[in-house]
């Protein structure tokens, strides 16, 4: 087994990645990451939602272009190119950032990292040992206990931007039976806009 010691261990790269700037200049500083970089608001939070809400804007301009004397048909949407244009801007980010903390001097464990004695992790093979620790590992969805949810496919906020043509075809059809609200343009809402962060925010 590997050791190696450090002046500063982040243990999560979602928010933590940000923590490694230039006063930190001249330590040794260890990443650790069990998943993605980017965290919930690169890959499954923030930057998607807002890339699908914008597509889904267009779409409703497509559809209202007539009330501006515009002549376009709407003819339906793609649902997997949609998702493809999404996360293939996405996907590669991961790689990059690992990339861009590496070529920074910054070591970068890819792994789930559990404490094994004071002031040190253990990562796959390698134990990591520092004088200070940052816990920035966020969350993850808690599957309530439902009688019968284990039988069925169900959708968590870590997978339900990643809809396969099926899921997307059924949630269409339970659309349909739905009654639509009036399309009044003042009734709708200015979206939220984050401000994390980090790559991926083009729409």
């Amino acid at each position: 087994m590997a050791v190696h010691s450090y002046d500063l261990v982040i243990v999560g790269a979602g928010s933590g990645n940000m923590l490694p700037v230039e006063e930190f200049a001249g330590w040794r500083v260890a990443v650790v990451e069990s998943g993605r970089f980017g965290g919930t608001c690169l890959n499954r939070g923030c930057i998607p939602s807002k890339m699908l809400v914008h597509t889904a804007d267009i779409a409703q301009t497509v559809r209202r272009a007539g009330q501006f004397g515009i002549s376009a048909k709407w003819a339906g949407a793609d649902w997997l190119a949609i998702r493809e244009r999404v996360f293939g801007r996405i996907d590669p980010l991961h790689e990059q950032a690992v990339a861009y903390r590496r070529e920074g001097s910054i070591d970068v464990f890819l792994g789930e990292a559990r404490f094994v004695a004071p002031k040190a992790l253990r990562v796959g093979d390698d134990e990591i040992r520092a004088e200070r620790f940052v816990l920035a590992a966020g969350s993850r969805p808690r599957i309530p206990r439902v009688e019968g949810l284990a039988g069925v496919d169900y959708l968590t906020s870590d997978t339900v931007m990643r809809l396969d043509r099926g899921w997307a075809r059924g949630a269409a059809q339970t659309r349909s039976r739905t009654p639509r609200p009036p399309a009044n343009p003042r009734e709708r809402q200015t979206p939220f806009r984050c401000r994390c962060a980090g790559p991926g925010g083009r729409q």
